[in-house]
């Protein structure tokens, strides 16, 4: 088992960015991600960047099928995670703006025969991220729970077949 100093001649302590979030902002991130699938949504953008919610519920469902989730009985056969739900957890982490969204619509490239997607209010799609401002502060405290487990479900966009009509 190991310990860590907080003496501030510390090396860990040194290396830590000064991040400029008063005490308040800290314990409000950390009330708000302590929810399983909070925690995992930031894992998945901490790896993949933006998504949507369709290609999160793949990625749940790809990650539980191989790592079931500690909070769901053993004796379930299926592990997986209903859109509503993520669809939920999303909206409350917009709410606090630990995310940030944008709405995409997708417009056949008449070169490629390939759909693009296109920044767009109208969207059908609603593509998360996280906050930039919050970044820096959120990397510095997931790094320990990313682990290689969610390093190797990188997400494959050829994967997932969006209705884009």
């Amino acid at each position: 088992m190991s310990y860590v100093s907080l003496f501030s001649n510390s090396k860990l302590v040194q290396t830590v960015p000064n991040l400029k979030f008063s005490d308040e902002e800290v314990i409000k991130l950390f009330k708000t991600i302590a929810h399983p699938l909070r925690l995992n949504i930031l894992r998945f953008l901490l790896i993949n960047k933006e998504i949507c919610t369709l290609e999160l519920e793949n990625l749940f469902n790809s990650y539980f099928e191989k790592y079931p989730p500690y909070y769901l009985s053993e004796d379930s056969d299926s592990y997986s995670v209903a859109q509503p739900a993520i669809t939920r957890q999303l909206t409350i982490m917009k709410k606090e703006n630990i995310l940030k969204n944008r709405r995409i619509s997708f417009v056949k490239n008449e070169k490629t025969g390939r759909h693009e997607k296109v920044v767009s209010e109208t969207g059908k799609w609603n593509y998360y991220r996280i906050n930039e401002e919050k970044l820096p502060l959120i990397k510095h405290m997931m790094q320990p729970f990313i682990n290689e487990s969610f390093q190797e479900i990188q997400f494959e966009k050829e994967d997932i077949v969006l209705d884009v009509d």
